[in-house]
């Protein structure tokens, strides 16, 4: 990850840069040190620069963007799955699908929204590329007969990486 900064005509990039996405949304100081190397090199060469870090500009964000901040780049523990639920942005989180080496490979997550318009994003952990990738989004009040189509699709979507996945959770 790096940064730009705006000085008003045209975008100036900053020399602060974070090799491991996961460890930025989930070791504090790996957080707080990237943001501090880029709002001081931001003042240097643009004076009195705005932020645009905060919840606010998550909601702004399209469904799946949350969920992808808040979950570890890996296929999921226990530990790591029950971590999801700690996180104000999303709602709950249900363990869809699992490999038995791997652990939990597909989830379904409710994102808050403070326009009350949430959504659940069905999303599968690719190995391939170490990142979890949104199968689709449906809206919270979406018809059973839609989720279960999806779920089927997220099933789908992990079985391409795992030779091996198992339903943890879903329609019959």
């Amino acid at each position: 990850m790096s940064a730009a900064a705006f000085d008003g005509a045209s975008w100036a990039p900053l020399t602060p840069h974070c090799e491991d996405i996961d460890q930025y949304f989930h070791n504090d100081q790996v957080m707080e040190q990237f943001t501090d190397d880029m709002a001081a090199e931001a003042e240097r060469q643009v004076p009195n620069p705005h932020s645009m870090f905060g919840h606010q500009v998550q909601f702004q964000a399209p469904p799946g963007f949350q969920t992808k901040l808040c979950i570890r780049h890996r296929a999921l523990s226990p530990e790591d799955y029950d971590s999801l639920k700690a996180w104000p942005q999303l709602g709950d989180a249900t363990a869809i699908w699992g490999n038995p080496e791997a652990g939990i490979v597909a989830v379904a997550v409710m994102e808050l929204s403070p326009d009350g318009e949430h959504s659940v994003i069905f999303t599968n952990f690719n190995p391939e590329i170490g990142t979890w990738r949104v199968v689709d989004t449906i809206g919270l009040d979406s018809l059973p007969e839609v989720a279960g189509h999806i779920h089927k699709e997220t099933g789908k979507a992990a079985s391409e990486h795992y030779t091996e996945i198992e339903m943890i959770t879903g329609p019959q």
